[in-house]
């Protein structure tokens, strides 16, 4: 596995918790178990693609693990699940069922 596979990995997974934490700890703007995961997967992605951009991000980090798509990841993952929740609840989505 090359290291750009690994690193978009990486952003996905941190995405993905913290999507879902995000939707954990605010219920009343949560999307449900996997709309709060899906969303923050993607997130997750686009925050660490938007990390690979930034070089001086690229240096944190030891190993196989980049800190900077770690961090971009979740930070992405928390943005994003904020944004759709946030655009639900002003359309009348109101809270998902659980």
């Amino acid at each position: 596995m090359d290291q750009n596979t690994l690193n978009l990995i990486i952003s996905a997974i941190a995405g993905l918790a913290a999507g879902h934490g995000t939707g954990a700890a605010n219920q009343s703007t949560s999307l449900g178990p996997v709309g709060n995961t899906a969303t923050g997967a993607i997130g997750g992605v686009l925050g660490g693609l938007i990390a690979a951009l930034v070089p001086a991000l690229q240096q944190i980090g030891t190993g196989t693990v980049n800190g900077g798509n770690l961090g971009g990841g979740a930070i992405g993952g928390i943005v994003l699940t904020a944004i759709v929740s946030a655009l639900k609840n002003n359309m009348g989505g109101g809270t998902a069922a659980k």
